[in-house]
């Protein structure tokens, strides 16, 4: 799980976007961008364990970014 998250944060620097987790528990996480409400971007990504080997699988990825910039943190 930590490997998870460690390549979706390296992704969301990359790509310049920000998000938050709707759902992140041992068997799954759904993120969505950080400015849905205000931009309403569509961007999402739900990837769940696959318990034959537990590994994350993305399962659903939205990944057109529709807000109008690209966000940069010091976070």
């Amino acid at each position: 799980m930590v490997a998870f998250h460690t390549v979706l944060c390296k992704y969301a620097i990359v790509g310049g976007f920000q998000f938050t987790y709707v759902k992140n528990d041992k068997l799954r996480v759904t993120t969505k961008c950080a400015y849905k409400e205000s931009g309403g971007c569509m961007r999402r990504v739900h990837a769940s364990v696959e318990k034959t080997n537990w590994f994350f699988y993305i399962r659903t990825l939205n990944n057109e970014h529709t807000y109008g910039v690209a966000v940069r943190t010091s976070k």
